[in-house]
């Protein structure tokens, strides 16, 4: 109704999922440009309100990011810890999850270290209340396995159903991306341990097609597991270390790399690589003029050793099925030699200049696309989409278990991972 000649003021009433939309924006921004390099008033513009009105749900940026992982974490543990439901159903409930918020991984692996320690902790203590219950799952659904077994196959399963957070591949529909991440964690949840099992030719074959593993190096023995000479098994809690550098300028890489690899390249200083190996800033710079001029020496080194293992793995196969199974051991060798450098190079790479980082782009897009050229001509009924979403999932899931210290424990952890690696490339439905 009209008064004085004026139109009554609209009202546009505040949305009730206004704290559910901020959540979505502010996740989705964290994994696009990485935590530090987003602001509170960029988040609150995403959703159409001033950052006043984002501060009236969530008091801190920081807030921001431990809310959603927790949210996550909560959604997954009701999942993981409904009674009575196999392992299929659960399975295929992450994977749905997987598939909508493809983000998640990524934000859990590489921006939750910019929390503070009073966020930190209770993050991962939902974090592993979650992962006991699927542990748990998997124990009831595999009897057989050791307690030990059943945690690593739910790392590895993690590892697989957070895969979508490191590729941009789309399905035909979120549906079939669900459809085929559950297929390839189920792959995985089943993988024969001990797999001192599947140190043979034979035995192995009877878990994956004729001809995956002829020409493998190792008389039989899977790749992967054939330990250097003179490199000790690594003890629980820390990565193997060897010998350390010679000279200053590899040291002071080796030192990066760690700390890059734990705390994140914005979350160390110069004189914090200094420190590690007893130098001063000072002497730091007279081997590296800036702070990223280390991370790209480290990533690029490490994009050029990926493909060295490729090219390795080429090499020693005379068949596409002995190239694959070569490629998982060489990449599963590699990674378990240098997690520090794998971790650098999953969660830092945006850190790097421009230049650099479109360098590196290339590099491992080659390496990728030897996985793929390998995989479809053993697979050819796979699409391009179908098939590179089994490759990441295969990465991402060697990667994860390299970054997870205390896995190094597990008997045969790397033959356990290789098997892993042959069931998902040789799973027989394409995603629909």
């Amino acid at each position: 109704m009209a008064t004085n000649g004026r139109g009554a003021i609209a009202r546009t009433p505040r949305p009730r999922d206004r704290r559910a939309q901020i959540l979505l924006a502010a996740s989705a921004l964290f994994y696009q440009s990485g935590y530090p390099n987003v602001g509170t008033e960029e988040i609150a513009a995403s959703v159409g309100v001033t950052a006043g009105a984002l501060y009236r749900h969530f008091r801190s940026k920081e807030e921001l990011l431990a809310q959603a992982l927790s949210d996550s974490f909560d959604r997954a543990a009701v999942v993981a810890g409904r009674e009575g439901v196999g392992l299929c159903q659960v399975v295929a409930e992450l994977a749905a999850i997987s598939a909508q918020r493809r983000e998640l991984g990524a934000l859990w692996t590489r921006e939750s270290r910019y929390l503070s320690e009073a966020l930190r902790t209770p993050m991962r203590k939902r974090f592993f209340n979650f992962l006991t219950q699927l542990v748990d799952v998997i124990a009831d659904d595999r009897p057989e396995v050791e307690r030990r077994h059943a945690e690593l196959l739910a790392w590895c399963t993690l590892g697989v159903l957070t895969s979508p957070a490191y590729h941009g591949i789309t399905l035909v529909s979120e549906d079939a991306a669900a459809a085929l991440l559950a297929r390839l964690a189920l792959a995985v949840c089943r993988t024969p341990v001990p797999a001192v099992q599947l140190h043979t030719t034979a035995a192995l074959a009877a878990q994956v097609p004729t001809g995956w593993v002829a020409g493998v190096p190792g008389h039989g023995r899977l790749p992967g597991t054939r330990r250097p000479a003179g490199r000790p098994a690594s003890p629980g809690g820390s990565a193997v270390t060897g010998l350390p550098p010679g000279t200053r300028r590899e040291a002071l890489v080796a030192a990066a790399a760690q700390l890059f690899g734990q705390r994140g390249y914005q979350g160390v200083t110069t004189e914090e690589i200094g420190a590690a190996v007893g130098v001063s800033s000072a002497a730091v710079y007279r081997h590296f003029a800036t702070k990223a001029d280390l991370l790209v020496t480290i990533v690029v080194r490490t994009a050029s050793a990926m493909s060295l293992t490729m090219s390795t793995s080429l090499h020693s196969a005379s068949t596409p099925e002995a190239g694959l199974a070569n490629a998982a051991g060489t990449y599963i060798d590699f990674a378990m030699s240098h997690p520090d450098l794998v971790s650098v190079l999953v969660a830092e790479t945006n850190c790097l200049p421009e230049e650099q980082r479109q360098q590196v782009h290339t590099t491992t897009q080659t390496y990728i696309a030897e996985w793929l050229r390998l995989l479809r001509a053993v697979r050819p009924e796979l699409d391009r989409a179908d098939a590179l979403y089994r490759v990441h999932a295969v990465l991402t899931m060697v990667n994860d278990v390299a970054r997870t210290p205390h896995l190094r424990e597990v008997p045969e952890l790397e033959a356990v991972l290789h098997a892993a690696c042959l069931r998902m490339l040789a799973d027989s439905a394409p995603a629909s």
